[in-house]
């Protein structure tokens, strides 16, 4: 760990949050395997770090909601990243070293001040490279390309992968492996297509359910996700809309959810008391759910830190835990997947599957930084 930088981190970080009513906490540290930003094998890794924040103000993220109060978190969070950059801390380049993240905590004393701006739109992906064009530009995904039949690559305007969701298809990968052929599969945020199209071509799912919200990339999906289905003479249903907007069928086997992380807390929210409806007996919910440095969104997603019930817009409504009772997280290629089911042996079979390609490890705990203001 440079804990040089890590020191200028805190040090920028303070300067930031302070004049909002922010006091910095404790800092945690890791490390991962460089899989955001495409680069030439020359950063392999990069250091991460999760800086837990605790504002005075419990209404800095206002009171309409989570997906409100998440709008103005990742105001915040993009506002506090420029600021990392005027202060030699690039970000989201092939420079990059080290990549922050905020966990936001508070008294829940809601004292009146004005809440943070929103943010106008969580930016949809839109780049879709097709993986000719990323010959021998990117160690990581030429290996994905080559070992899982990948064929497109998806990034945000700010130039960070985020699609395939290699954990997940893996995981899907995994699901359809135990059980041998899967009758329906919901692929909520599907981006590129890749996950269906893995099931498709091993001809392992009847009926397909793909969402997408992204306008970008829905001509792709009927295009390329659809000439598989005819090919393997499977059902597709096409629901190109906001995941909150879905409804989703009856006894799906498997229900992989790749959107946003700010979405997923709200979308369980909305479809948990139908859980129990539209999930087969030994169905599966799979869930990109972070990154290693992203503790905020697992543990808004899972419930784990029972701090966040403070927040006005936070409840146990959002966790997973609520609504099915075997919930757990593991790293599944570099990405931290929740896994959500009524029995705990269909989540076993899976991740046994997943230990056995060497895929799956238990999550890795961050290092408290202990130069960090406080100690």
């Amino acid at each position: 760990m440079d804990h040089a930088r890590v020191a200028r981190l805190i040090a920028a970080s303070e300067e930031f949050f302070h004049p909002l009513g922010g006091r910095l906490g404790t800092v945690y540290v890791g490390r991962r395997r460089n899989i955001e930003i495409l680069h030439d094998g020359s950063v392999p890794e990069v250091a991460v770090a999760s800086l837990e924040v605790t504002f005075e103000d419990a209404g800095i993220f206002g009171d309409e909601g989570f997906m409100a109060a998440y709008q103005r978190y990742r105001r915040m969070r993009s506002d506090w990243w420029r600021h990392l950059e005027g202060h030699g801390l690039g970000l989201w380049n092939a420079d990059t070293r080290l990549i922050p993240h905020l966990h936001p905590l508070t008294d829940g004393e809601v004292r009146g001040g004005q809440p943070y701006p929103l943010q106008e739109q969580a930016p949809y992906g839109q780049h879709l490279t097709p993986h000719s064009a990323l010959e021998g530009r990117d160690p990581y995904y030429q290996a994905l390309f080559e070992s899982y039949g990948v064929r497109w690559l998806l990034q945000e305007d700010n130039g960070i992968v985020i699609g395939p969701d290699a954990g997940l298809l893996f995981g899907v990968g995994a699901a359809a492996d135990v059980r041998g052929s899967l009758s329906t599969f919901a692929d909520v945020g599907a981006g590129t297509g890749e996950l269906s199209a893995h099931l498709l071509r091993r001809g392992a799912v009847r009926r397909l359910l793909l969402n997408e919200v992204s306008p970008h990339l829905q001509d792709h999906l009927r295009r390329y996700v659809g000439g598989l289905a005819v090919a393997s003479a499977a059902d597709v249903e096409y629901h190109f809309c906001n995941a909150l907007d879905l409804d989703l069928p009856t006894g799906v086997d498997l229900l992989s959810v790749g959107i946003y992380y700010g979405a997923q807390p709200a979308f369980f929210r909305r479809l948990g008391p139908g859980l129990g409806r539209h999930l087969a007996a030994d169905g599966l919910v799979l869930v990109q759910s972070g990154m290693l440095e992203g503790t905020f969104n697992v543990a808004a997603l899972t419930g784990e830190d029972p701090r966040l019930l403070a927040w006005p817009w936070y409840d146990e409504s959002h966790s997973l835990t609520t609504w099915l009772p075997h919930v757990r997280s593991y790293f599944v290629a570099d990405e931290v997947v929740t896994f959500a089911a009524r029995q705990a042996s269909t989540i076993e079979a899976v991740v046994e599957r997943l230990r056995s390609l060497g895929k799956a490890r238990p999550l890795e705990a961050l290092q408290r930084f202990e130069s960090a203001a406080g100690d």
